[in-house]
């Protein structure tokens, strides 16, 4: 499915032409009937999941060439394609504007969901309770400009986060996302973490 990253520009429909990953809502769908996720971006092609009517803050990675199909992760289902013409983008919603991200490794037991410029929280090694974290503003790298970072610290704990652009893969299910992260963390028992990124709804309060 890799073989789709090059995106076109020249897009009709709700979706517009802009940076991937991005955040989207399903729109123009009735409210008894569901959005189908295709194992490829055809309409022929067989059913993988579905997605509700109404459902909203869903993570585009790319578009195919024909920019009317868009390519989402579905859990255990894995990749898949929605209908470009029933989404529509999030405004602000594509890194690094967007503000709220997860990032955690597949196999590795660690995940850190922060938002820039607000509260976060770390788990790691199973512990029940994760760490509570104010996280900074996320900056961007003074050379690479693809690469950004930022600060989050807690009672005891400080929290360095490296977030880039490229294909990250999970090694549980069938699926690749947009972001690529490393992670250090200083405090008492210190450890170093490599993952995955996604964009994440803004948390419920």
């Amino acid at each position: 499915m890799l073989r789709y990253l090059t995106l076109a520009l020249c897009l009709a429909g709700p979706v517009a032409a802009q940076d991937f990953p991005a955040l989207y809502n399903i729109v123009g769908v009735a409210s008894d009937d569901t959005l189908n996720v295709r194992a490829k971006p055809t309409s022929k092609s067989p059913v993988i999941a579905e997605r509700a009517h109404d459902e909203t803050y869903i993570e585009v990675l790319q578009l195919d060439p024909s920019g009317k199909w868009a390519l989402v992760n579905n859990g255990e289902a894995g990749q898949g394609w929605l209908f470009a013409r029933y989404l529509e983008a999030v405004p602000g919603g594509n890194f690094p504007d967007w503000p709220h991200m997860y990032c955690g490794g597949s196999e590795s037991p660690w995940g850190i969901r922060f938002t820039q410029g607000g509260k976060s929280e770390l788990r790691q090694n199973y512990e029940p309770d994760g760490y509570p974290l104010m996280a900074g503003a996320l900056r961007t790298g003074s050379e690479h400009l693809t690469d950004h970072g930022l600060r989050a610290k807690g009672d005891g704990i400080e929290v360095l986060i490296s977030v880039r652009k490229e294909i990250c893969h999970s090694t549980m299910i069938d699926a690749a996302y947009g972001l690529m992260s490393s992670v250090f963390v200083n405090g008492e028992d210190e450890s170093f973490h490599q993952g995955c990124c996604r964009l994440m709804a803004p948390p419920s309060e």
